[in-house]
């Protein structure tokens, strides 16, 4: 619920932001493209106190992307990285995280702090990891 407070401070900034100029253009709204460059120039001239220069040539845009492009350079070898990273770190996290318990148990640790390790993991599959920690934090508290 906490979080629903920053969806809705963006909605309103996101309200006062134009739609990008490129994207319009791109999907055939060029009238509105025109605008949006048309009000941005004016902003831009008045905050200057002198008219914009006169725009370079265009530059060709491409808009077709297909899958192979992320593995083209330099983008290959960082994607096969953040795959394989993205693996190891979520295996090892809910590895960890399930096999502890059994370990603890094996090398004669009390089952009470044990559980409280299996319900904090099981509270942050349910609730997420904020209301877990908090939530973990009560329930490894000794009485």
């Amino acid at each position: 619920m906490i979080g629903a407070h920053g969806a809705i401070f963006v909605w309103f900034i996101r309200r006062a932001l134009p739609e990008s100029p490129r994207w319009l253009a791109q999907n055939g709204r060029l009238a509105e493209a025109d605008q949006v460059m048309s009000k941005l120039e004016l902003i831009v001239e008045r905050e200057y106190g002198r008219p914009l220069p006169a725009p370079d040539a265009p530059e060709l845009v491409t808009t077709g992307h297909a899958f192979r492009d992320v593995w083209v350079k330099p983008y290959g070898k960082r994607a096969t990285m953040m795959i394989v990273f993205n693996i190891f770190q979520t295996v090892g996290f809910y590895g960890f995280a399930k096999w502890v318990p059994t370990l603890l148990i094996k090398q004669g640790i009390p089952s009470q702090p044990v559980c409280c390790i299996h319900r904090s993991s099981l509270l942050q599959r349910r609730l997420g990891r904020s209301l877990a920690c908090l939530s973990a934090t009560g329930l490894s508290v000794r009485r």
